[in-house]
Parts: C-alpha cells; structure tokens; sequence
C-alpha cells in the first residue's frame, strides 16, 4: 500500500467508526465529571473541616490555603461545564445522523 492509499483509508471515516467515536466521547465526558465531582467534594470537605490533605510546598504551614482549594473547586467546576456541553453537541450530532 503506497502513502496516497494509506491517506485515503484513514480519511474514510464510516458512520459506525463516528457513531463510536460520539458515543465513546460521551462516556468518557460523564467519567471525567464524575472525577470532577468527586475532587470538588474532597476539596470542599477539607475547607469546611479544616482537615487540608492537600499538601504544598509553597506555603510556610505546607497546606494550601482555603482561597486556593476555592479557586481550585471554581476551575474544576469550569471544566465540568465544558464537558457538559461537550456532551450535549455530541448528543445532538448523534440524534442528528443524516
């Protein structure tokens, strides 16, 4: 098989290659807000707990601070957003088959 028709195989996408493709983008979006999930709980416990697991470096006692795990929950929450609308497009493509 020549380079032209190793190109032209791999540009010939089947509707069942993109029906897996979409479907398997959605399972691992809901993995990845599950973890999200699960960061933001911790991350919350150890604020309302004063119970910090969180170790760093940069600060004198080694934990981070509560405005810092705040920022972190507000970042992660960001992203779940973002998967969650990665999620609904890749529902909405796939209810949409032409």
């Amino acid at each position: 098989m020549n380079k032209n028709e190793k190109d032209k195989k791999e540009e010939e996408i089947t509707p069942e290659m993109l029906e897996r493709q979409r479907t398997q983008t959605i399972v691992t979006s809901e993995l990845r807000i599950r973890q999200f999930t699960r960061m933001i709980e911790d991350k919350k416990d150890q604020i309302e707990n004063k119970i910090y697991r969180e170790k760093s470096e940069n600060y004198v006692d080694g934990v981070k601070p509560d405005f810092i795990l705040q920022n972190e929950i507000e970042d992660i929450e960001l992203h779940i957003s973002g998967l969650m609308d990665t999620i609904e497009s890749t529902k909405k493509a796939k209810n949409d088959k032409h």
